[in-house]
């Protein structure tokens, strides 16, 4: 999620950002309540090793290897990289007023008005003909559209600062913390909210990447962090388009989860802090992350907000042999030799994801939507300053894995 180019400010967040992904170990799906597993970082060490890659990658043996002029792989490659990958037709769900009502509304017995997004005025330009608004006297709201469903409850303003101060924490310190809490047991939260999650029957395979447990007092130190590190916050926070969270107390302790969804060995691409974005021609990346974030504060659902989720549309194509790292490597080497490269990049991370485009490119509700499977190559800068050279993300670059386009020009 990080720019091409940085100020020196944002360095020290970005190499942050870095560690996290190397450090970070895969959460446990989030499954019924006689089976919670643990995290995968205690699962047995005889577990079935990821299946081998395609090839030899002579870049990923530890060496720093210059391809051209300020260009350098020292690449590690994370994940499954199957032999063969198999691309699959969606559509984005619908989830009916019935059926969120029953999950998120239940012993709500307030007044509820159920507003279609199509007859909204000024509302999206092009609204997906099945969404809608249900709001209920009570200040709870659901919202459903373009394969995702968001809950809201009244006390969402002062939840939503909640989330963002997790949220940042996770980003910044630590994705998974051992804290219980009082109201729920951190086993409870995993499983409530791992059920939602089924009962909505959502696409792909939960996999808990984000596990954070804070206390009131851990929650407003924390903010306090924030505010005396990013000007920009602290200023929200003065203008009022931040919540000052001083007046917390044990009703306000919060588990914040955050999941991504695998399809096979693969995970489908998301907005995850671990991963980064892409740049690309708009006109056939329209599809949305998906992810699915929970709030749980004080034993009680506050929010839910699950987006990018889809079903199938037809049977899925037979797996074909992928492109081995090396060939991409040298695909985005030719790509940058192209270039002017003023400052060192460094190739360093690659792994295999599912990324969705809709075929034909269109932004029609109606349109399928393709899921094909894509190298990342995750990139990296130097910049020399007083105490040495600092290296920082840098953005990353994404080629077909079995075609070898360039996802950057539609491929």
């Amino acid at each position: 999620m990080t720019p091409k180019l940085i100020n020196f400010c944002k360095v020290a967040r970005l190499i942050t950002l870095v560690a996290a992904f190397a450090a970070t170990a895969a959460c446990s799906r989030a499954v019924p309540a006689d089976t919670a597993p643990p995290f995968a970082g205690d699962a047995d060490s005889s577990a079935e090793a990821p299946p081998a890659a395609p090839d030899e990658t002579p870049y990923a043996d530890g060496e720093k290897y210059e391809l051209a002029e300020n260009l350098y792989a020292d690449v590690e490659i994370f994940g499954a990289v199957p032999a063969e990958v198999a691309t699959f037709v969606t559509v984005p769900k619908v989830f009916t007023p019935d059926v969120v009502e029953e999950l998120f509304l239940s012993g709500d017995d307030s007044e509820r008005e159920l507003t279609w997004h199509k007859s909204i005025p000024r509302g999206p330009e092009n609204p997906d003909p099945n969404g809608f608004e249900l709001n209920t006297a009570n200040g709870r709201l659901i919202s459903q559209g373009d394969g995702g469903v968001i809950y809201h409850s009244p006390t969402n303003k002062t939840d939503d600062e909640i989330s963002t101060v997790m949220r940042r924490y996770a980003e910044n310190v630590q994705n998974v913390n051992d804290v219980e809490l009082s109201h729920m047991t951190r086993r409870e939260a995993q499983e409530y909210a791992g059920g939602i999650i089924d009962a909505l029957g959502v696409f792909g395979e939960p996999e808990l990447r984000v596990f954070i447990g804070m206390t009131a007092g851990g929650i407003a130190e924390y903010q306090n962090t924030l505010t005396r590190d990013l000007q920009w916050y602290a200023e929200d926070i003065d203008a009022g388009r931040s919540i000052l969270l001083d007046m917390l107390g044990e009703k306000d302790e919060a588990y914040y989860l955050s999941f991504v969804f695998n399809y096979g060995d693969l995970p489908l691409f998301n907005y995850n802090f671990e991963r980064p974005l892409y740049t690309a021609s708009t006109a056939n990346v329209t599809i949305r992350s998906t992810s699915c974030e929970v709030l749980i504060v004080g034993g009680e659902l506050r929010t839910f907000n699950l987006t990018g989720s889809y079903e199938a549309a037809g049977e899925e194509r037979a797996a074909v042999p992928i492109i081995g790292a090396a060939d991409v490597i040298d695909a985005c080497r030719e790509k940058y030799e192209l270039q002017i490269v003023s400052e060192p990049i460094i190739f360093k991370k690659m792994f295999l994801e599912y990324i969705a485009t809709r075929t034909p490119p269109s932004t029609k509700h109606d349109a399928t939507v393709t899921f094909s499977p894509y190298w990342c190559i995750e990139l990296s800068s130097e910049m020399a300053t007083e105490t040495g050279v600092v290296e920082y993300a840098g953005g990353a670059e994404r080629f077909n894995a079995i075609t070898g386009k360039d996802f950057a020009y539609a491929g």
